[in-house]
């Protein structure tokens, strides 16, 4: 399915807000605000060998940025014995559906869709439903409560067909942050001269540039790779999977390697990159760090020289990665 506007699949996405208040014109906060938000209960999980989590925002691990998202859900409906003595309405008066997009490529599906009173509690969607929208930067999945029965009652308190009155959604996707290429290699073995103790290394990728050119002013992909200790996978797969840490560890490592990269960037870049080239190494660095930091260039560098304040470097990638939320 593309964003073709003829297509009604996509005029009743452009047409969907988030949620329309049905009692009033929201102008006003209601009564029930407390019970419509609290009406969905839904756990998710991304991939088969990650656990179920509450939380609404999963960031991919450097190593799943390629793999296909295969999503399970486990959704409640909390309160539904309480619609009729609090909304006027019956659980049979609404449904509940499940819907992806993916921005990047502008597309949405909606993937199943019940009555309210027969909606499964643990559902997957089925992996061909989802296999045009993996482009290995994410999606995000809408879970929705809707109305479905046409009753005078309920349009003149606001609840006509189709309004979604709960609904929650959980974003699977790339973190908002430079990425590098990344690649699992067994390290000390045959050629591979780097001890086997090691975690991590970043190589950096012979360029063809001309010597009165910066190599930062490449892709980042034409730029480095960062090799990881494939000895390491299954210890750091299942430190991800820890209740309450999900991906810690991956946001601690992917500040320690942000902070290399970007220190040689800003020591070796002398000239100030345009800040709005996300297409270069340089330009991603400079386009970050200075949005997080609100410093200049020339203060950047001063962070990643032999006797500047690295600390301050750590700390910054750190808030990219969100290391501590």
């Amino acid at each position: 399915m593309t964003t073709d506007a003829a297509n009604p699949e996509y005029r009743q996405h452009r047409s969907e807000r988030r949620r329309i208040p049905p009692f009033g014109d929201g102008s006003e906060p209601h009564s029930l605000s407390g019970f419509l938000d609290g009406l969905l209960v839904c756990r998710f999980s991304p991939f088969p060998n990650i656990g179920l989590t509450d939380e609404s925002r999963y960031d991919l691990r450097p190593d799943e940025l390629e793999r296909p998202i295969e999503p399970r859900f486990e959704i409640t409906v909390a309160g539904g014995d309480e619609m009729q003595d609090r909304l006027g309405a019956r659980v049979g008066d609404f449904e509940l559906g499940v819907s992806v997009r993916n921005r990047h490529i502008r597309m949405y599906r909606v993937l199943g869709r019940w009555p309210l009173a027969s909606a499964p509690e643990k559902w997957r969607p089925d992996a061909a439903n989802l296999e045009d929208l993996q482009t290995g930067r994410g999606m995000d999945f809408v879970i929705s409560v809707i109305v479905s029965a046409d009753k005078p009652e309920l349009a003149a308190l606001g609840m006509s067909v189709g309004k979604v009155i709960a609904r929650k959604e959980i974003v699977v996707r790339e973190p908002d942050s430079p990425s590098f290429p990344f690649e699992w290699v067994e390290f000390g073995v045959g050629d591979d001269s780097h001890p086997k103790e090691a975690l991590w290394r970043i190589e950096w990728l012979p360029s063809e540039m001309s010597d009165s050119e910066t190599p930062f002013a490449l892709p980042v992909e034409h730029a480095l790779v960062v090799r990881m200790n494939k000895a390491a996978d299954q210890q750091l797969s299942a430190i991800s999977q820890v209740a309450g840490a999900e991906g810690f560890a991956w946001r601690i490592l992917a500040a320690d390697i942000a902070t290399q990269i970007w220190a040689v960037v800003l020591r070796e870049t002398e000239i100030e990159p345009d800040q709005d080239d996300a297409d270069t190494l340089a330009g991603q660095t400079f386009k970050r760090l200075s949005n997080v930091s609100g410093k200049s260039y020339s203060e950047l560098r001063a962070l990643a020289e032999p006797d500047g304040r690295l600390e301050e470097l750590r700390s910054l990638a750190a808030r990219c990665f969100e290391v501590v939320k």
